[in-house]
């Protein structure tokens, strides 16, 4: 592997090392990075920092239980009077409890990023991700009425072919936003069609396309990411 490919971006190094944080980095993600963390000082105290910061976080989420009478009511509507199920349940709430913290804390690292990193004051955010690798983050204001996209780990695609974001405004209608940037920022208004395309409802898609293709105006090529946004 080359110095260009062991090489990680700062600001891709910093979401990298939160999602590792976080554990939703997998696969060949979670593995190219542990690669590129053993050779990078710099990397491996942002992981600890996201670490310490993020477990106090996980820490401050209260524990919610059900009515102590839920439970009991649950089993003897199906017979279960009898079976101890209780510590499985009290477990499965714990574990829960968990989910919904690293939910949390994984919203909020993003919500941290993306402050950082745009001059925009983010509103909603989609993530256009593979494989737990985050390729793009794509966030508006609905209030300054702009969208953002920026480039954090682009894939590699034969020539000529690039990524296109659409997003499907609440009309149905599918509008197109261009091509994804390979690298840094880009920035566009949507004061037009901004009630409908910032709409928690909107639908966003990235597509393959042919780099040089005159159609515009539907995706030709195959959907690689498909979601709805997420409200910071």
């Amino acid at each position: 592997m080359s110095q260009r490919q062991n090489r990680v971006e700062p600001q891709a190094g910093e979401l990298l090392a939160a999602e590792y944080a976080l554990g939703t980095l997998e696969g060949e993600a979670r593995a190219d990075f542990q690669q590129k963390m053993g050779g990078d000082s710099a990397l491996r105290e942002e992981v600890q920092q996201w670490e310490n910061h993020l477990g106090g976080m996980i820490a401050a989420v209260p524990e919610v239980q059900p009515p102590s009478q839920l439970w009991s009511g649950i089993e003897q509507r199906l017979g279960w009077a009898e079976a101890p199920v209780s510590e499985g349940f009290w477990a499965s709430l714990r574990l829960w409890q968990g989910v919904r913290a690293v939910a949390t804390a994984a919203v909020a690292v993003l919500a941290l990023l993306l402050i950082n990193a745009t001059p925009l004051k983010p509103e909603m955010l989609y993530l256009v991700q593979d494989q737990g690798r985050t390729e793009w983050i794509v966030n508006a204001s609905h209030s300054q009425g702009q969208l953002a996209m920026r480039a954090v780990e682009p894939p590699h695609l034969p020539e000529g072919e690039v990524c296109k974001l659409w997003i499907r405004g609440t009309d149905g209608r599918l509008h197109s936003l261009g091509t994804l940037p390979h690298e840094g920022e880009l920035v566009l208004p949507l004061a037009k069609l901004r009630e409908q395309l910032l709409s928690i409802d909107a639908e966003l898609l990235v597509t393959v396309e042919k780099q040089h293709s005159t159609v515009n105006t539907v995706p030709a090529g195959r959907v690689v990411s498909q979601g709805k946004w997420i409200r910071l």
